[in-house]
C-alpha cells in the first residue's frame, strides 16, 4: 500500500513540475501606467497608444493625476471639471488606493509621455511615495518616457537616483553606443541595429553609477537619450527616454524594454499566451 501510494505521488509531483517548467501556469504581468494632461487640461495623455495587454499579455493598471491636478489644468479654460469628467469619464481614473495595490503586483511604473508637470501627485503624497519606496526595493523599474521626468525629483534622489541634468531640446536622431553594445537591452530578445531612431532632446550630464546606451548622433560622447540607473532605493532600476516611438508603436525595442523590466523573454511569454488560448483563430472565408 505504502508502495503505491509513494508511486501515485511521484507521478503528481511530476506532473506539477512539467506542468511549471514548461510555462503554463507562467505568473501574470502587471504594469501601472500614470498619465497627464494636456497643456490647458481640455484632453488627456494616454501612452502606452497601444494595449500592453493586447500585444504582450501584461495586464494594465492606467491612471491620471486627481482632481486638484485637473482643476489647476482647467483654472483658465471655458469648460468645468463637471463637464469635463462627463466626456472623459469612460477613460479617466484618477489616483487611488487602488494604485498601491496594483504597484504591489506589478514590476514597471510607466511615466506616460509629457507627464513631466502632472506626476508630482506620484512622488508628494506620502503614502504613494511609501508605496514606490517599497516598490524599487523589491526590484521595480521606472520608466520615465518623452519630456516626462521633468524636475521635482528630490524624492527619487533621497533613494540614490541621480536625476539627469542639462536637457537641451532640438529634434535629433539616436544610435547605439558602442560600449554599451552587449547590453541585454539591446539584444535580447531582439538584436538591435545601430540604425537613427526617431528622438527629440537629450542629457547632457548623467552620473558614473548611470549608463547611457543610447546618444545623439549629432554629439554622442557627450548627448544621452537613453539613460539607465540599477540599484536605486534597492534592487530598483530608473529609466530615462527621450525617443517618442518606443511606445507610441510596438518597437523592437519595446520588446526588449519590457523583456529587461520583466525579466523574461516577452516576446515567447506573449507568443505562448496566444497559444494557450488558442491562437488567433482561423480566417473564416
Amino acid at each position: 500500500m505504502g508502495t503505491r501510494i509513494s508511486a501515485k505521488l511521484g507521478i503528481i509531483i511530476g506532473c506539477v513540475l512539467l506542468f511549471v517548467s514548461s510555462g503554463w501556469a507562467a505568473a501574470e504581468l502587471n504594469a501601472v501606467i500614470l498619465n497627464g494632461f494636456e497643456a490647458k487640461g481640455k484632453e488627456l495623455k494616454n501612452t502606452p497608444s497601444f494595449s500592453l495587454e493586447e500585444e504582450y499579455g501584461i495586464k494594465e493598471h492606467r491612471y491620471w493625476p486627481g482632481d486638484s491636478c485637473l482643476e489647476g489644468k482647467l483654472k483658465d479654460s471655458d469648460i468645468t471639471v463637471e463637464d469635463w469628467k462627463k466626456k472623459h469619464g469612460n477613460i479617466y481614473k484618477p489616483l487611488d488606493d487602488s494604485f498601491l495595490e496594483a504597484l504591489k503586483k506589478s514590476k514597471l511604473l510607466y511615466i506616460g509621455q509629457y507627464a513631466g508637470d502632472d506626476k508630482s501627485e506620484l512622488f508628494n503624497n506620502p503614502r504613494y511615495a511609501e508605496g514606490i519606496t517599497n516598490f524599487l526595493k523589491n526590484g521595480g523599474c521606472i520608466f520615465f518616457d518623452y519630456l516626462s521626468i521633468g524636475d521635482g525629483n528630490e524624492f527619487l534622489s533621497s533613494l540614490g537616483f541621480d536625476s539627469p541634468g542639462e536637457f537641451k531640446e532640438d529634434y535629433t536622431s539616436s544610435s547605439i553606443w558602442p560600449g554599451c553594445k552587449d547590453m541585454p537591452l539591446l539584444n535580447k530578445p531582439n538584436s538591435i541595429p545601430a540604425d537613427p531612431i526617431s528622438c527629440y532632446g537629450w542629457w547632457e550630464k548623467w552620473s558614473a553609477k548611470q549608463l547611457a546606451p543610447l546618444r545623439s548622433m549629432k554629439n554622442p560622447e557627450k548627448a544621452a537619450t537613453l539613460i539607465l540607473q540599477e540599484g536605486v532605493g534597492g534592487k530598483g532600476r530608473i529609466i530615462t527616454n527621450q525617443n517618442f516611438k518606443f511606445f507610441r508603436n510596438r518597437e523592437p525595442l519595446t520588446d526588449n524594454i519590457l523583456s529587461y523590466v520583466f525579466d523574461i523573454d516577452i516576446k515567447a511569454y506573449s507568443q505562448k499566451l496566444i497559444k494557450e488560448k488558442g491562437g488567433a483563430g482561423d480566417t473564416i472565408n
